[in-house]
């Protein structure tokens, strides 16, 4: 060969051969990342014994003689199965993405270290009981005991050239700021509506800004904020949160219900949540059954932590949502004019407290070629309400903080989660929930003995003056808060007389409670369907079952649908495939199922509705780009609703904007947004309307980080799937429009849950979005994806029969833990 072909021969010997060598041994090496699941292995830092089963799907069950040990194993499985996620959690938290992905996360390393979530973990810490530590500390050594085992890399670390550092109890109390912070978006409501006055007037602001039936408190005070505050600058600051981090954004709620006993086959209540977040890949869940002396629960645990967040233990089960308080407020400080170091508050000028941090920046690639960055150092300005959010952006012409809940001192939130998973009935149920402080949360409760309840958790601040709706005079004591409501006083209900309970981020609370809780409540739909859904079956006197709950969660009739068609009853057209689609929307019951054509146009034309109703009193200059953006904010972040209400004329006229050739009307509007929608949809599906069906025009996109967005890797490591639903369905489904691509999807259930709780065993029945793991050369990284998204399901119990699992032991080796 060598001799015929000495060229090609050489070639392949010398440069060839050794790249497949090379891939090979790589290759081997990542698949070595992947966990042990057999045999036993001895480990520092164990009292006894371990045993972690893993069945199909990878689902774990450990069960250990000793609680802690539980705690311990859960944090060795977590490093097996999600170690970079761990990793990349720590740097989010800490503010140091930098020195992981250089200097386009420094934005958002800034504003993470100015709120000092890092610092109130620090705090927290110093709150906990014996028992909530210990659990930290335990769970702290199993996820260092895997990364001392040097144990293969995942993909991640060996492509950045990162090492894992060692975890510790603050990395778990800082990532639950993180989620508290996913989960609190007042400050942002706080700039829109700034953003807003600045064109609207005042029977429009309330139009957009209360539709709960409540006056705004409106004055002219605002439009002394807006020199103040840039509201282009901070609009940047919460696209790179958003966007980047997956943190915040429109519709960040859940769904949960619970049904009584008398309604069941059972005889017993059951009780369904499924948790709306940014979409992501791997998952934020984990699955886990955890057994020890005292502990027997089953559930989802959120990577990071310990302990099963939603879930059940063999009394109780319990699931959740997002209960939208306003709990975040802004406040314009005043500087003392002799002394820039100082605030006025109560009278009194008050220095600042204020520290510095360093933030280091990784290398631009290639770093060979790069000189290295020196770190930047930046000072942290806070006050008595809280950080100096300005120093973190520019062109504030006066320090504005931020007050928020999760920041306080005394912190106890993680006793709360700790102390649900030993209740064994409602009274110890709520008295754990008195405990917890951040994020506000929205707890359905069921028992074994045929209880059912609901309970409202978390501080809701109360204010002496106003409600928090635009930034206030942080000088002044009329806006200060007073403390907050009692947790006896919190709303809460223990088998209430129609037999179930349901919470979908909706209003909790009539005109007649006395403290005052949100504005933001999210749209009724989603509730209104839960209710209609189980009032249908309780109506023709069918019991309920755990399948029942399935179908439910997969529910995709959009009511404010069904409402808008009722406006277009009289509606037509002589242009054919207006007059087409016009008709199909007519017939159409609502449901935004994928094989709907009739739900494409619906989708398309109210996007197109909302932007003709909405932008053009919602405008800015083009040459004033971010404050542009702004303002789109507000009116994309409309109704369907609102839409509704505002085609009805019911509060406010929307349809009579003057143009330079004609007066508006409704409908003209219309008219004109279905030729707009008509338009897009040939564009992306051709002239066949028989190709318009939504699962066509809409997918579900589960994006990796960092390599989610690097062209080539983002075919290995995120999943795609096309998917019905829509932002007010059951089914929860939250799309953005991305040009040529169509309806993106990267909003949604998180797992679904269904606990079916029965006098033998409680049935637990369950899906996450993703997989166990976060390895992408796994089968388990998306095992679970597409039947997620078909709304199918995994019967715990059944995933981990003997048959199916593998046993991995971690004996002691009896070398205490420190």
């Amino acid at each position: 060969m060598f001799k015929s072909y000495p060229l090609t021969s050489r070639f392949a010997f010398f440069l060839v051969i050794p790249i497949i060598v090379v891939a090979t041994i790589s290759l081997l090496r990542l698949y070595g990342s992947l966990p042990q699941e057999q045999g036993k292995v001895s480990i520092r830092g164990l009292s006894s014994e371990v045993t972690i089963s893993r069945g199909k799907h990878s689902i774990v069950s450990i069960q250990a003689k000793h609680d802690e040990d539980v705690y311990f194993a859960m944090g060795f499985v977590h490093a097996q199965d999600r170690l970079w996620q761990l990793e990349l959690q720590r740097h989010i938290s800490q503010g140091r993405l930098s020195e992981l992905f250089g200097r386009a996360s420094l934005k958002s390393d800034v504003w993470i270290r100015t709120l000092g979530i890092y610092e109130s973990a620090k705090d927290s810490w110093e709150h906990l009981t014996p028992e909530s530590r210990q659990s930290l500390t335990a769970y702290t050594a199993g996820i260092n005991a895997w990364i001392e085992q040097e144990n293969p890399l995942p993909t991640e670390f060996v492509a950045l050239g990162v090492e894992p550092e060692s975890w510790n109890e603050l990395d778990s109390l800082a990532w639950m700021k993180m989620f508290a912070l996913n989960l609190s978006n007042n400050m942002w409501r706080e700039i829109e509506f700034l953003s807003a006055s600045q064109v609207l007037s005042k029977d429009k602001m309330n139009f957009l800004f209360d539709n709960n039936n409540q006056d705004l408190i409106y004055t002219s005070t605002y439009q002394d904020l807006l020199k103040i505050i840039p509201i282009e600058e901070l609009s940047k600051v919460r696209e790179d949160l958003e966007t980047n981090l997956h943190i915040g954004g429109k519709n960040v709620g859940s769904n949960a219900w619970v049904v009584a006993g008398k309604f069941t086959e059972t005889g017993l209540p059951i009780l369904a949540s499924d948790p709306h977040l940014s979409l992501q890949i791997p998952s934020l869940w984990y699955a886990v059954k955890q057994e020890g002396s005292q502990l027997n629960s089953t559930g989802m645990s959120l990577v990071g932590l310990p302990l099963v967040i939603f879930g059940k233990n063999e009394n109780i089960a319990w699931g959740g949502t997002s209960m939208l308080a306003d709990v975040q407020d802004l406040y314009i400080e005043q500087l003392n004019p002799e002394n820039n170091s100082q605030y006025l508050y109560n009278g009194q000028w008050i220095d600042f407290d204020v520290r510095t941090e360093s933030i280091k920046i990784k290398t631009d690639s290639p770093e060979f070629m790069n000189r290295p960055l020196k770190p930047i150092d930046i000072q942290i300005r806070s006050t008595v309400h809280g950080p100096i959010i300005s120093d973190a952006a520019d062109g504030f012409e006066s320090p504005v903080s931020l007050s928020w809940t999760a920041l306080k001192p005394g912190d106890t939130t993680y006793n709360a989660l700790f102390e649900i998973n030993y209740s064994e009935n409602y009274s110890s149920f709520r008295n754990a929930l008195s405990k917890f402080v951040a994020p506000t949360l929205n707890y359905i409760y069921a028992d074994t003995k045929n209880n059912i309840g609901y309970v409202a958790a978390g501080n809701i601040p109360i204010r002496k003056s106003g409600n928090g709706q635009y930034p206030a005079e942080g000088w002044n004591s009329d806006y200060m808060w007073q403390g907050y409501i009692e947790k006896n006083m919190m709303p809460s209900s223990l088998n209430p007389k129609q037999g179930y309970i349901v919470s979908a981020n909706n209003r909790i609370v009539d005109s007649s409670y006395p403290f005052f809780i949100s504005k933001d409540w999210a749209s009724p739909e989603r509730a209104m369907r839960i209710e209609e859904l189980l009032l249908d079956r309780i109506a023709k006197k069918q019991l309920i079952d755990s399948r029942y709950f399935k179908q439910m969660q997969g529910d995709t009739v959009d009511i404010s649908a069904k409402r808008f068609v009722s406006l277009i009853r009289n509606m037509n057209s002589e242009v054919p495939i207006e007059k087409e689609a016009i008709e199909l929307v007519k017939a159409w019951d609502g449901d935004m199922s994928k094989d709907s054509i009739a739900a494409s146009i619906f989708h398309v034309w109210m996007k197109n509705l909302k932007s003709q109703m909405f932008s053009d009193d919602l405008f800015s200059y083009w040459n004033r780009k971010d404050e542009s953006r702004a303002l789109s904010k507000v009116w994309r972040n409309t109704t369907n609703a609102q839409i509704y209400s505002a085609l009805s004329n019911e509060r406010s006229n929307w349809c009579d904007n003057i143009t330079s050739e004609e007066v508006e009307s409704c409908d003209y509007i219309l008219h004109s947004s279905l030729r707009i929608a008509l338009k897009e949809l040939i564009k992306l599906r051709g002239k066949d309307i028989e190709d318009w069906s939504w699962g066509e025009l809409h997918y579900v996109s589960l994006e990796h980080q960092p390599f989610g967005q690097v062209n080539a890797l983002n075919l290995l490591f995120n999943r795609t799937l096309s998917t019905g639903g829509s932002p007010n369905t059951i089914n929860v489904a939250d799309a953005q429009f991305r040009q040529s691509k169509g309806y993106v999807q990267s909003f949604g259930a998180g797992f679904r849950q269904v606990i079916e709780l029965s006098n033998e065993s409680n049935g637990y029945y369950f899906m996450n979005s993703t997989g166990q793991s976060g390895n992408v050369f796994s089968d388990y990284y998306d095992d679970m994806f597409e039947r997620f998204f078909n709304v199918e399901y995994i019967d715990f119990e059944e995933s981990l029969a003997p048959s199916n699992a593998t046993k991995l032991v971690l004996a002691s080796d009896s070398v205490s833990r420190k």
